[in-house]
């Protein structure tokens, strides 16, 4: 959660890659870890009626853990209002359990009702923290419906955070 509040959320000037550089993320080749592989042709998929997006990957260790990081950065919406936006998606492999609910106390937005992919719960929170419009947490379990269909297993933290216009 940390790892999402610094990197991508109200305490970051700008999801950018440089910023992430400047926390201690590595770039890293999506190809460097299978399920890293898999989460990216996964995730890196495009918004409906959105430009394509950009994307690259991260890497960073906080103790024991090794968790990575997809940043995409796109455009959705039609000519006459359109939004910029930054996405990132936060993934822990090792991760064995689900995130504690008190994890989740400091996002004060509203949260609402979301699909979670096939037997994996989805949490989503609406404008949880100024300068963040969404925040999504679903924990993978190892050997379920999900991880088979999806390729990996672990959390995933995602977080859309539009760009200012110029």
């Amino acid at each position: 959660m940390t790892a999402l509040q610094d990197s991508c959320g109200p305490r970051a000037d700008s999801p950018s890659p440089e910023h992430l550089n400047r926390l201690g993320w590595a770039s890293v080749a999506p190809g460097a870890n299978p399920s890293l592989q898999r989460a990216w042709q996964i995730l890196t998929q495009g918004p409906a009626g959105g430009e394509p997006l950009s994307h690259s990957s991260f890497v960073r260790n906080e103790g024991a853990r090794t968790i990575y990081l997809i940043l995409s950065e796109g455009k959705t919406g039609d000519k006459d209002r359109s939004v910029r936006f930054f996405h990132c998606k936060i993934l822990n492999f090792d991760a064995t359990a689900p995130l504690d609910d008190q994890e989740f106390d400091q996002w004060k937005g509203s949260q609402r009702p979301a699909n979670g992919i096939l037997d994996a719960p989805k949490r989503q929170w609406v404008n949880p923290v100024p300068g963040v419009h969404n925040v999504a947490y679903s924990f993978v379990a190892r050997g379920s419906k999900a991880a088979t269909a999806m390729g990996f297993h672990g959390h995933l933290l995602t977080a859309m955070v539009p760009i200012p216009a110029e």
